[in-house]
């Protein structure tokens, strides 16, 4: 089995749109009696926050980049009809123009957003959840540095930064796959990896917005 690092496809004839926050990054603040210590854990990536996003142009692919990944109707319904596992949905929040305030789009045309692109009726998107699950094979140099069982503060390190950054220098373990068809690794937590059943799927459906990075296990 072969496995693959989804990489965002940026569209080739037209750029393709991505999610562009307007509200500050969801934490939620962490005061730990077993550890001491006080932190604002990141909640993007759990079920029910509310994330809302104004999408960058009107070029809309299947998978649309954020910083958790957004997938449309038709990619909803391949995932679903062919079985794929390894992920959960929920609604996304998606910004019509109108939904938008002047200080809102005075800040996303300082970002460069061209705002006339911005739709008046957006279509629907769901918020790809893919759980943590594998891990990175020693060679990888990615290092569990300090966890708290409490409140599941962790940090990990590497060999250097640049090799942590470096898809070249990352082994996926193979006693820690699960036979899922997408999931996460341990201290690279955000990227999302794939099996080759989904990579198939992905381009016999024809759906859009990514390409794949094929890894190494050992």
């Amino acid at each position: 089995m072969r496995y693959y690092c989804l990489e965002i496809d940026e569209g080739e004839k037209e750029p393709y749109a991505y999610g562009v926050s307007v509200t500050e990054w969801p934490r939620k603040e962490i005061h730990c009696p077993l550890c001491q210590r006080e932190w604002k854990k990141s909640t993007m990536h759990d079920l029910g926050t509310d994330t809302p996003i104004a999408l960058s142009n009107d070029n809309y692919p299947d998978f649309l980049w954020f910083y958790i990944n957004h997938i449309s109707g038709k990619a909803k319904d391949v995932l679903e009809r062919e079985k794929i596992t390894g992920y959960s949905l929920e609604k996304a929040h998606v910004l019509s123009i109108r939904d938008l305030s002047d200080l809102q789009l005075t800040e996303l045309r300082r970002q460069g957003i061209r705002v006339h692109k911005i739709s008046k009726e957006p279509p629907a998107y769901y918020k790809l959840h893919v759980a943590v699950s594998a891990e990175f094979y020693k060679k990888s140099n990615v290092i569990l540095l300090n966890r708290c069982p409490e409140c599941g503060y962790e940090t990990y390190s590497a060999e250097s930064k640049e090799r942590i950054e470096a898809r070249d220098y990352l082994y996926l373990r193979e006693e820690s796959l699960k036979g899922v068809d997408l999931f996460r690794a341990k201290g690279y937590g955000v990227t999302v990896y794939c099996s080759e059943r989904f990579v198939e799927v992905y381009k016999r459906h024809e759906l859009t917005g990514l390409t794949f990075t094929e890894m190494e296990v050992l």
